[in-house]
């Protein structure tokens, strides 16, 4: 892969494709620290018809460049776009940084390393917050 500094033009894009997305609940307490990661589906809605309620799982478009923009010692960062339909992929609010893993293979990028690093980042998220909407800072 090579690095490329510049936001990506038109032809700087990969197809879109239809992903699930799933994202960690926000904490909103220190006691919510101590419990178990929460996961949760974006897009997903609910539907009521006569009593019966069903749960209905969106698709989210996503876009992605066809080359990063910064590299850490563990991950690559990419520019991205996510929307509900490919016609709000060119706002403003549907551009994103994605991240991948450099490295691959059993015990380096598996699911529970992976559940780890979103769990530090949850607390991170958290004390950032805190810190940032404390008066006595």
């Amino acid at each position: 892969y090579t690095i490329s500094k510049d936001f990506p033009t038109y032809f700087g894009w990969k197809a879109t494709v239809p992903v699930n997305v799933y994202c960690n609940t926000r904490s909103i307490s220190v006691q919510s620290l101590q419990t178990p990661l929460l996961v949760h589906r974006l897009a997903e809605t609910y539907t009521s018809r006569f009593f019966f309620v069903k749960r209905v799982n969106l698709k989210l478009q996503l876009q992605l460049a066809k080359s990063p923009f910064a590299e850490g010692s563990c991950r690559i960062a990419f520019h991205a776009r996510l929307a509900r339909h490919n016609s709000e992929l060119n706002l403003d609010k549907s551009a994103m940084v994605l991240k991948t893993n450099k490295h691959h293979g059993p015990r380096i990028n598996d699911r529970q390393q992976y559940f780890q690093q979103m769990e530090i980042s949850s607390i991170v998220c958290f004390l950032a917050n805190e810190y940032n909407n404390s008066v006595f800072r």
